[in-house]
């Protein structure tokens, strides 16, 4: 019997398999719906949904997931029934596609061309709306949600997080036109004091965040009078809108205006503090400290899960746990101190410069490291500005620890050759050479300069050259000095060990 098993068995291994099926056209859009709408594999620790660094304040990322409307939904499936639909997927399904790809840094790429793809199908979807409907109310209403805006706004948001900022800056001017434009044709649609006057509330503050992610992809393009130009158009608008539907909002849309608000002011202070006008970024800095924590206190609520929406610094409006609160609170007061110790520093103030810089360090040491790690952006910041403090007064000992703790966050965090990186090894060879210690700073030095012209920052390169030209110039000299007094010669400086740590 066991015989007769295992020759039947080898008989089935020998058949011919029966072909499969031929795949069919709702088989083929069925695996590439899978494909699109599937979350990534892994989650990491910090997702940019909830990335709290300070870089991002101000920048909003529409992470509210998009519903498909009811009088849409069936139309498209008839015309996939009919087979004259070439999308296949709406635009808010590749929106909220897009979003759950955020949730991995590795598929910022993914993300933003699924936006990229909602930009465009939403914008299709608007415009054959309006080609057809017979009033100016209905095409209104298909563009309430405004979805083709926040999707081209989050595909700058992915740029902007990708240190894109050209391209990042393409993608806001665009949302900001849109905006305009939308405007531009509810005013000519509709009568003053008819519905549309909430759409119109809803429109600005959406202009209002496009230009304020503007002015964060100028500043950090180096266009500081632009982005300057723009904070300022941005405030007044967001005061018409207080002046002009005042009594019209709910609690929570107040508490949206608020952070709104905030964020324009610690943007304001940013930019002014990039354009070297240091005395009035520490003014408004400060500000922007006093009112922020003023209104902290007035909504803070007696109920722990009780925090309102404004409190996210990536701008999504979906409340926020405890945990993600507080530290949202940390990350902008640490980040308005550090702004403020950087300012005195460069007005030649370095004791209240250390003092104001290590009240931000402790905050950010405390509310990011426990959930981020020691490789936050913010922490490389507050370790590189204090290692510049300690550096001026020639405290050479900690200014290199410090230095070398920003080197290593910054390699984990943003890569061995990014352009921050970079700039902190720079420091750890010039302090070396400080310290005396020739030989570590040349390996340093010849290190930075071995990375290629394209990766070392131009004046960065200028500095090593001269410090490489040094360093040799002293080691010869060392050289020859001890041979002439008969003594050993010294071979260190040739490259031949790396530095410590």
């Amino acid at each position: 019997s066991s015989g007769a098993a295992s020759s039947s068995s080898l008989d089935r291994a020998a058949a011919p398999s029966p072909a499969p099926a031929p795949a069919t056209d709702t088989d083929t859009r069925a695996d590439r719906r899978r494909a699109v709408l599937s979350p990534p594999s892994s989650r990491p620790r910090a997702s940019p949904l909830r990335r709290d660094e300070a870089r991002l304040i101000g920048v909003t990322l529409y992470s509210e997931p998009a519903a498909e409307p009811g009088g849409r939904g069936g139309g498209r499936k008839e015309e996939e029934e009919e087979g004259g639909n070439d999308g296949e997927f709406s635009a808010e399904e590749l929106f909220n596609a897009a979003l759950l790809r955020m949730e991995d840094d590795a598929d910022l790429e993914v993300a933003a061309a699924r936006f990229e793809e909602a930009f465009r199908s939403a914008a299709a979807s608007a415009a054959s709306a309006s080609a057809s409907a017979a009033d100016s109310s209905s095409s209104s209403s298909s563009r309430s949600d405004h979805l083709d805006i926040m999707s081209l706004s989050n595909v700058g948001y992915c740029l902007y997080l990708r240190e894109k900022y050209s391209a990042a800056a393409e993608c806001f001017e665009g949302s900001v036109d849109s905006c305009r434009r939308d405007l531009d044709a509810l005013r000519s649609s509709s009568p003053p004091g008819s519905p549309a006057d909430d759409r119109a509330r809803r429109l600005m503050i959406r202009m209002v965040e496009c230009m304020t992610n503007l002015s964060r992809a100028y500043d950090g393009m180096g266009r500081y009078r632009e982005a300057s130009v723009l904070v300022g158009e941005a405030a007044s608008l967001l005061d018409a809108i207080a002046d002009t539907f005042d009594g019209v909002r709910t609690p929570r849309e107040l508490d949206a205006e608020d952070d709104l608000e905030d964020s324009l002011r610690y943007v304001d202070a940013t930019v002014k503090l990039h354009r070297g006008e240091h005395d009035r970024a520490m003014r408004a800095y400060k500000r922007y400290l006093c009112l922020y924590t003023q209104r902290q206190k007035r909504w803070r609520p007696s109920s722990p899960h009780s925090t309102p929406s404004s409190l996210s610094s990536c701008g999504d409006r979906t409340p926020p746990s405890p945990s993600d609160a507080s530290i949202s609170r940390a990350v902008r007061t640490a980040a308005a101190m550090h702004g403020v110790a950087h300012s005195l520093h460069a007005r030649s103030r370095p004791d209240e410069s250390r003092r104001v810089a290590l009240v931000a360090y402790t905050i950010r040491q405390r509310a990011l490291h426990p959930s981020f790690g020691p490789d936050h952006r913010d922490l490389a910041d507050s370790a590189y500005l204090l290692g510049h403090l300690h550096r001026d007064e020639e405290e050479y000992v900690d200014a290199l620890a410090l230095y070398r703790r920003c080197v290593r966050a910054r390699c984990r965090a943003l890569g061995p050759d990014h352009r921050d990186t970079i700039k902190a090894i720079c420091y750890v060879a010039i302090v070396n050479r400080e310290r005396g210690e020739t030989d570590e700073a040349l390996y340093v030095t010849r290190a930075v300069l071995g990375r290629g012209r394209d990766v070392v920052p131009r004046r960065f390169r200028r500095e090593m050259e001269a410090l490489r030209d040094d360093l040799e110039r002293e080691i010869e000299a060392s050289r020859a000095a001890k041979a002439e007094g008969g003594g050993v010669a010294w071979s260190g400086g040739g490259g031949g060990h790396a530095p410590s740590g």
